[in-house]
């Protein structure tokens, strides 16, 4: 279990952690855990957090301002979010590169307790 984070796009306090009557829930299920796992780790910066410096995505080193390509980027998401713990394989993977440099991307991962969604997870490149 994991302290519960809210992931509702379009509601006060997005990305933050949740807090009920002074409690900190926790995620309900191994697969919400897992999800929420492959959530932090897309939203990372590599080298950001200091206790591990691969924890993240190498936004900085591989993708912003690289003139990386669709595929690129896609290739380097889907190997990190394979390498989160209680991940079992990409059930499917569906990305699209908007004008204004927003890259978005929506998937399925298999998790030892069935399959969860990642709907529509943002980020600029």
């Amino acid at each position: 279990m994991d302290l519960l984070l809210n992931r509702q796009r379009d509601t006060q306090g997005y990305g933050d952690m949740v807090f009920i009557n002074g409690q900190t829930p926790t995620t309900y299920e191994y697969k919400d855990s897992v999800s929420q796992r492959v959530y932090v780790m897309l939203r990372t910066f590599e080298t950001e957090w200091y206790l591990n410096q691969t924890t993240g995505v190498p936004y900085l080193q591989r993708i912003l301002g690289k003139k990386i390509s669709k595929s690129g980027v896609d290739n380097i998401l889907q190997q990190k979010i394979l390498g989160v713990d209680g991940v079992q394989s990409i059930v499917y993977f569906d990305s699209m590169l908007h004008n204004n440099r927003v890259y978005e991307v929506s998937f399925k991962i298999t998790t030892a307790e069935g399959d969860v969604a990642i709907e529509r997870l943002e980020v600029g490149v």
